[in-house]
């Protein structure tokens, strides 16, 4: 599964390569290279995936100025620490929306509460707040062909709703997107048991998202 994922991750680079417009050249994605963390070379596949689907609509390019250049985070990170992120674009070429894997989101009336989801829509602020933040994704990993629990999906749900979503995203268009609202996304199954309990707290689950599947699964709002 690593491999696939890696591949897969290096032909979507190649795409995005040819339809972005890029600050500097080679491929930004080196760094993923790295086979230790199966989860966040998934991750960063659901990632690299969302902005290719994206990319169909929308005007994408990656900005890499930061100070981390071209690396994403591989944990929760703090947006502000320079790492690379995608960007859409208006008409002109000016980003409108920062589309962002693994950054710290802080909540502007609860203290000391953050969440990094693995993907996020963005405005395009150094210090994002839950007032910034207009879509999560979070994606697991799963060895076996295992479904969410109750309590990834009551956990999500929370989030979700704590974080004010879901939003309107203006300038963003999400049609054909698999992940065109709040989502959890695994490699594996889902499952008939919670789907009354996703739709209850706004999670969208999406299954079988991998390499060379042709049927992933959905449990839509």
């Amino acid at each position: 599964m690593k491999d696939e994922l890696l591949e897969a991750i290096n032909k979507m680079a190649e795409f995005l390569n040819t339809v972005s417009r890029w600050y500097t050249s080679g491929s930004p994605f080196g760094h993923i290279e790295s086979k230790t963390r199966t989860d966040y070379i998934y991750e960063f596949y659901c990632y690299i995936r969302f902005i290719e689907e994206l990319s169909e609509n929308n005007s994408i390019r990656i900005n890499i100025k930061g100070a981390q250049g071209n690396k994403f985070p591989k944990a929760p990170s703090i947006k502000s620490g320079g790492w690379a992120k995608f960007e859409v674009c208006d008409e002109k070429g000016d980003p409108l929306k920062d589309i962002c894997a693994g950054v710290e989101i802080e909540h502007s009336t609860v203290t000391n509460y953050t969440f990094a989801p693995d993907i996020s829509i963005q405005e395009c602020v150094d210090y994002p707040t839950d007032k910034d933040v207009f879509l999560f994704v979070d994606a697991k990993f799963k060895e076996e062909d295992d479904c969410f629990s109750k309590d990834e999906i009551e956990l999500f749900g929370a989030r979700v709703k704590n974080f004010n979503l879901p939003k309107d995203i203006p300038g963003i268009n999400l049609n054909n997107t698999t992940f065109n609202s709040n989502t959890l996304v695994t490699n594996a199954g889902i499952s008939d048991l919670h789907q009354a309990l996703s739709r209850e707290v706004n999670v969208k689950q999406v299954g079988k998202f991998q390499p060379n599947s042709m049927n992933p699964e959905f449990v839509d709002l």
